[in-house]
């Protein structure tokens, strides 16, 4: 799966819950409490996103999560 198709994922879960929030090249290294994402925000956002893509994201590597590209990335290699 490529990034960009991870985004468009990623974006549907972020329609559903924070309509105003969409990840693109001018905010995909911004940090995500900057976008407007609280801590649980980002929980309930990564929970749906594992739903959406059928996939498990390791636990340990879920606080390093600071930016939107951060995220892809981390789904991009569980993914691999």
């Amino acid at each position: 799966m490529t990034i960009e198709q991870i985004t468009t994922e990623v974006n549907k879960v972020l329609e559903k819950n924070h309509s105003s929030l969409k990840i693109n090249n001018k905010n995909i290294n911004s940090n995500l409490k900057d976008l407007g994402l609280n801590s649980l925000d980002m929980l309930e956002m990564i929970v749906q996103v594992e739903e959406q893509l059928k996939i498990s994201l390791p636990d340990e590597k879920l606080i390093e999560i600071k930016t939107p590209s951060d995220l892809l990335n981390l789904i991009q290699s569980t993914i691999k």
